[in-house]
């Protein structure tokens, strides 16, 4: 499954997911996180392929919020943030998860950004 996410292979990847759910492990989600395989995240996310209890791992929600961080991929980690049961994980980690949030969406960092500002940035 690695080798074909490393690829890029998302479609061929959704295909064989159900065949190997055994495969389909606290490593494999960590990889498809780091390697932002959107595709392969989404259809395994839907279809429950790692199952209920992944963001209950400390690795995976560190992941999450370390992607925040870099404010690199937002739009991606957010939509992955939508299948959290945030009411399974420790306050502290929320705490952190809100303070990222609340450093990407800063007045102060949106009024500087060229791109928002300009009528048509295209």
């Amino acid at each position: 499954m690695q080798a074909l996410l490393l690829n890029r292979q998302d479609e061929i990847a959704c295909k064989y997911a159900t065949k190997y759910k055994d495969d389909a492990n606290l490593s494999l989600m960590v990889f498809t996180l780091k390697n932002q395989n959107e595709i392969f995240l989404k259809y395994a996310l839907n279809e429950q392929i790692f199952g209920v209890g992944f963001f209950d791992e400390e690795e995976i929600r560190d992941q999450l919020i370390e992607m925040l961080a870099h404010k690199s991929k937002t739009e991606f980690v957010l939509n992955v943030l939508i299948y959290a049961d945030f009411s399974r994980w420790p306050q502290s980690t929320i705490k952190d998860l809100i303070e990222k949030i609340a450093e990407i969406t800063n007045e102060t960092v949106v009024a500087q950004n060229r791109i928002l500002l300009s009528y048509n940035p295209i």
